[in-house]
């Protein structure tokens, strides 16, 4: 097993004699990838990304344009106070 990347790769095989190999890639479990985030701050992930797939529901299925506008910049402005916030807290 080797380590490339953030990526563990299982099973290298070498397939003939022009060194190309087969391997299969298996990314990092969400263990290792949410170990350095709060619980507040999955939850304001998530919720970006409801409001997200609303307002492209909004746009696609309900034809809604200005509405999904409107609510497509949330997200945005919820993650640049999060930010903010985050970086008012550190100093």
């Amino acid at each position: 097993m080797q380590w490339v990347n953030n990526f563990k790769i299982n099973n290298l095989k070498k397939i003939n004699d022009s060194e190309l190999y087969s391997f299969h890639i298996q990314p990092l479990t969400n263990k290792y990838m949410f170990k350095n985030f709060k619980t507040s701050e999955i939850l304001i992930i998530i919720l970006v990304l409801v409001i997200i797939a609303f307002s492209e529901y909004n746009y696609l299925v309900l034809g809604e344009k200005d509405k999904a506008i409107f609510v497509g910049l949330w997200p945005p402005t919820i993650l640049g106070l999060v930010n903010f916030f985050n970086s008012k807290l550190k100093k």
